[in-house]
């Protein structure tokens, strides 16, 4: 994804190089560009929402495995009764 950086200017009037901001609008204004970091902003967006969901799948199905862990011994006492 683009950052645009700070840029620090010193006094002097130096107009010889470009600030972070005009070299990312020159960037934005190219077509091609601007898709190209388009499509990595949404696929860098995309990722962070499956990593996101698979997180919390994974923290929902230890919370169930702790609780079944935890009255194991339980659950064998009963279906050791039913049978």
């Amino acid at each position: 994804m683009l950052v645009i950086p700070e840029t620090t200017k010193s006094n002097d009037d130096d107009k010889t190089t470009e600030t972070g901001y005009e070299q990312a609008t020159g960037e934005m204004k190219d077509p091609i560009r601007r898709e190209e970091l388009m499509l990595r902003a949404v696929i860098a967006g995309t990722d962070k929402i499956y990593i996101s969901k698979s997180t919390k799948v994974t923290m929902a199905m230890g919370n169930a495995s702790d609780f079944l862990l935890r009255f194991k011994s339980v659950i064998d006492l009963v279906v050791k009764i039913n049978l």
